[in-house]
């Protein structure tokens, strides 16, 4: 499955809204955890979409153990992310969608990084010096948490 994202003016009318979840894990540095996705090889926060009859928390944890096996607590809510103007496009465009995410700081509970099914890398990385390539859609999450300071981001 690759996933792809389109850009385009307003192109969120052209597919229905999906629930995601971000998880940002820092490390005691300050930088934060970021996996290679398998899909399309991009560098990316942990996380995915939330599923029916899922709470919000449940799904951000499922992601966080599904994509590198360590288990965590959401701490904080950093922001809320809903750009019209950006679709995610799996499957060769047979499944499109607008996402809307929450991004959480989350602290570790238990379990070590590792590359998994989903994630072909792991690693902690400064804010100021990201891998590439790096998913768009999260450089806007990775400054926000940079910069948090307890008041929510809406974007």
């Amino acid at each position: 499955m690759t996933t792809e994202l389109i850009f385009g003016e307003r192109i969120g009318r052209t597919a229905p809204i999906r629930l995601t979840v971000t998880a940002i894990l820092p490390d005691e540095k300050g930088r934060l955890l970021l996996v290679r996705r398998a899909d399309n090889g991009h560098w990316a926060l942990p996380g995915g979409g939330v599923d029916p009859g899922e709470r919000v928390v449940e799904a951000l944890v499922r992601e966080m153990e599904e994509e590198t096996g360590v288990h965590v607590r959401p701490v904080n809510l950093v922001g809320v992310y809903s750009d019209p103007n950006v679709i995610i496009s799996y499957e060769g465009g047979a499944r499109k969608y607008q996402v809307v995410s929450l991004a959480f700081l989350c602290e570790r509970m238990y379990g070590e990084p590792h590359a998994t099914s989903e994630v072909t890398e792991w690693g902690f990385f400064h804010p100021d010096a990201l891998p590439k390539p790096l998913a768009e859609i999260h450089r806007e999450r990775i400054r926000d948490a940079a910069a948090f300071a307890g008041s929510v981001f809406i974007r």
